[in-house]
């Protein structure tokens, strides 16, 4: 009898504001999965600016057609997503997403192929109402399509020397009209704020605490 291939997990960042490092998390993400963890990675990319096939290049992590333990980028800003997934299942452990920060076509693509969502966040009071309406919209969204998305949790980023996180997250369990027990958890690890967050950031050690946080529910 012939195997049936395994599936692998589908990870999307997704915000609703840009600027919380989600292109610089996922490029990150990749490269630990591929490197430390000798996973087969494939990073696509529905945000219709490109950067992370952009940031790809500029890192020169390894880009191309290879199905090893490599990260392959895909720019995905127009395609048939039926077509889609029979490319990557069986080939790869690992699908990262890196998802526009607007609500459009290709972000519910994103989130119909995803089996865990990711959410980065800037510790500031305008992020939270955000993040409460992207959390009832993926919650709508896999009820809707009778498809399970699970949260891994928010990452909070741009976090300043001696900031204190315990206002904002106070802010966020206790949103109006939100039960505090079904939101996504809160990461336990942050990111500090560093300058050009998209150059520097990338082999920072919060980051990689972060990256660790986040596979511990996927192990």
């Amino acid at each position: 009898m012939k195997k049936e291939p395994v599936k692998p997990r589908v990870i999307s960042l997704v915000n609703l504001r840009g600027g919380a490092g989600r292109t610089t998390l996922a490029i990150a993400m990749a490269a630990c999965l591929a490197e430390v963890h000798r996973k087969r990675v494939l990073l696509l990319d529905f945000d219709p600016s490109g950067n992370a096939s952009t940031q790809l290049k500029r890192f020169d992590i390894t880009q191309g057609a290879s199905l090893t333990r490599r990260i392959v980028v895909s720019p995905c800003i127009s395609f048939d997503l039926s077509t889609l997934a029979p490319l990557y299942i069986g080939r790869y452990d690992f699908v990262l997403i890196d998802n526009p920060a607007t609500l459009c076509p290709s972000l519910w693509n994103g989130l119909a192929l995803s089996t865990h969502y990711l959410i980065p966040a800037i510790p500031e009071a305008a992020f939270v109402p955000e993040i409460v309406r992207l959390f009832r919209m993926v919650g709508y969204f896999s009820k809707r399509r009778d498809h399970e998305i699970k949260a891994l949790g928010i990452v909070v980023t741009h976090v300043r020397e001696g900031e204190m996180l315990e206002g904002f997250r106070r802010k966020l369990l206790f949103e109006e009209g939100v039960n505090p027990q079904k939101m996504p958890p809160l990461f336990k690890h942050f990111i500090h704020h560093i300058p050009n967050f998209s150059e520097n950031g990338l082999n920072s050690i919060d980051i990689l605490k972060v990256i660790e946080e986040a596979l511990q529910p996927l192990s």
